[in-house]
C-alpha cells in the first residue's frame, strides 16, 4: 500500500469519527464540543417538517446557538448514522450517511421520529483536523406521536430529568406556570398530572383551622 492510499484510509477513519462525535455531542448536549466539529463558516440545512419549514443555518455560531436554544433538558434526542459513503479529495471530502433519529419533547408530550440521508461536506484545517463544512438532509419519512396516546408509558430513566423543569399539574410547559403564577414542584410517584397548584400563601395570610 503506497503512502497516498494509506493517507486516504486515515482520512476516512478521521471523518467517520468526526461524524460520530457530532452526533454524540448533539445527544449529550455538549455544545462547546459540538462547535469544534464545524468549520467557522459551516452551513446546515435541516429539513424537519415538524418545525414548520426547512431550517437553513449559516456559520458555526448560528448552528450551535440553534441547538443550544432548542434542544434543552426537556428535549431528549437519539441519533444513529450508518452506511457512510465518503470520498476524499485532498483537504476536502464529501459524505453520505443514512440515519434515524428520535426526538422526545417531554414538556410538550410528543415524539418525532424519522429517517433521512445526510449530505455532508468536510474540510481539513491548517491544524490537520477534519471538520464539517456543510451538513444537511431531506427527510425520507417523519412521523409524530403524542405521549398522551400511550397511557401506560413511564420513563424509568432520563438523563436530563434533574436539569429540566418538572411540574405536578396539567400544564405542559414551565412558561405556562410562570405566566399563571403557579408553583413548580417535582413529580410525585406515579403521578403525571394533577390540578393546578397555586402559590403558597404566607402563614399569616392562611385561614386558621376550624
Amino acid at each position: 500500500m503506497d503512502d497516498a492510499a494509506l493517507a486516504n484510509l486515515v482520512a476516512l477513519e478521521e471523518i467517520r469519527r468526526l461524524k460520530h462525535r457530532y452526533l454524540r455531542c448533539v445527544d449529550l448536549k455538549r455544545w462547546d464540543d459540538l462547535a469544534d466539529t464545524f468549520t467557522e463558516d459551516a452551513t446546515a440545512n435541516y429539513g424537519t417538517p415538524a418545525m414548520g419549514e426547512p431550517l437553513n443555518l449559516s456559520g458555526r455560531d448560528e448552528i450551535v446557538g440553534f441547538m443550544r436554544k432548542n434542544l434543552g433538558p426537556d428535549i431528549i434526542t437519539e441519533h444513529f448514522a450508518a452506511q457512510p459513503e465518503i470520498d476524499v479529495d485532498g483537504d476536502t471530502a464529501t459524505g453520505t450517511w443514512c440515519f434515524e433519529d428520535t426526538v422526545i419533547a417531554t414538556a410538550y408530550r410528543f415524539v418525532i421520529k424519522g429517517s433521512a440521508f445526510y449530505e455532508d461536506r468536510y474540510a481539513r484545517g491548517p491544524d490537520g483536523r477534519w471538520r464539517i463544512a456543510h451538513t444537511g438532509y431531506t427527510r425520507t419519512y417523519e412521523m409524530t406521536l403524542s405521549l398522551d396516546d400511550l397511557p401506560s408509558l413511564k420513563f424509568t430513566a432520563n438523563r436530563w430529568a434533574d436539569a429540566s423543569a418538572r411540574w405536578v399539574c396539567g400544564h405542559r410547559c414551565p412558561q405556562t406556570h410562570r405566566a399563571r403564577g403557579l408553583t413548580p414542584l417535582t413529580p410525585r410517584a406515579g403521578r403525571t398530572r394533577c390540578a393546578s397548584v397555586r402559590p403558597s400563601r404566607p402563614a399569616a395570610a392562611r385561614r386558621p383551622p376550624r
